[in-house]
């Protein structure tokens, strides 16, 4: 008897609350708000271009159409009927259209025809939520409705944020272990690439195991403007002999370190200048975003 006196009372507290909100007790039946019918929407989101300069605002467009040969209708809890997030190439959240906007607590409703689609435009000028501005690199759109009974409305997008023409990474030290043992029989038997992003926001690669002649002056290095199109990293060894050399080949050990670089998903490939043969790859090479503020 208590729970049906507790449900008669839940009853007529809403239906006041749909009066007192303009609502007819008719067109708003309980069941409905607690149990809506869930609808079924095609969604899309699509920016002006795909790629952009640093800086450049990108302009996203998001779609919700209602496939039905009927009309529905849609429920939100706020005033807030959609929301865009933007993440960067590793995941961290970097910018949502929602942050600064307030929106009131306040139950609402969007009715669309049959085949009818709704629109909503924002501008993002790559800026963070702390008005910081973002790296270049790939980031991830997702748009959305906040409607409670819907499903079909998330929609997805990527683009990329290219850095400015001038801007390149460059080879800060490098080092040569020299030497490391006997001579080798096998040259380039145990040869091993390796790298490590570090604390210093540098990117150290590794060449171990490095076969050149016993006799040299050194082992010039150089990178190549990186290519930004196929994110490649192309590192290039000079073996610059002492006269005419030795008849006799040495393993090495080499050390790179790369500043400047921005976040991305590098591929770094090792090249014989002289020789002009690929020595080596390392097929993945993840430079993180860097957090800020603390996040």
């Amino acid at each position: 008897m208590k729970r049906l006196f507790l449900a008669l009372g839940l009853i007529c507290i809403v239906t006041a609350l749909a009066t007192a909100r303009g609502y007819d007790s008719g067109t708003f039946p309980l069941a409905n708000r607690l149990h809506p019918k869930v609808v079924r929407l095609q969604s899309t989101v699509v920016t002006d271009q795909p790629v952009y300069t640093q800086g450049q605002p990108v302009e996203i467009t998001y779609e919700v159409t209602n496939p039905k040969e009927e009309p529905v209708t849609l429920n939100f809890n706020t005033s807030r009927e959609f929301d865009a997030v933007i993440r960067n190439a590793i995941g961290i959240k970097v910018w949502q259209f929602s942050a600064d906007r307030g929106y009131i607590m306040v139950l609402g409703t969007l009715e669309l025809e049959p085949k009818e689609t709704k629109r909503f435009q924002v501008q993002w000028n790559q800026t963070d939520d702390h008005n910081v501005t973002v790296p270049p690199g790939f980031y991830t759109i997702r748009a959305f409705l906040t409607s409670t009974n819907s499903f079909g409305h998330i929609a997805t997008a990527q683009i990329r944020i290219m850095p400015a023409a001038d801007a390149d990474a460059y080879i800060l030290h490098y080092q040569n272990s020299g030497c490391t043992g006997e001579p080798v029989r096998s040259p380039g038997e145990n040869e091993e690439f390796t790298a490590d992003y570090q604390e210093d926001h540098l990117l150290y690669l590794f060449h171990s195991n490095a076969s050149y002649n016993c006799c040299i002056e050194e082992i010039a290095v150089t990178m190549n403007t990186i290519d930004m199109a196929d994110m490649i990293i192309r590192i290039y060894e000079d073996e610059k002999l002492q006269g005419d050399g030795c008849r006799c080949i040495c393993d090495y050990d080499l050390t790179i370190a790369i500043a400047g670089l921005f976040p991305g998903i590098y591929t770094v490939r090792f090249y014989d200048k002289k020789a002009g043969r690929l020595r080596g790859e390392i097929p993945r090479v993840v430079i993180p975003w860097e957090p800020l503020h603390g996040r």
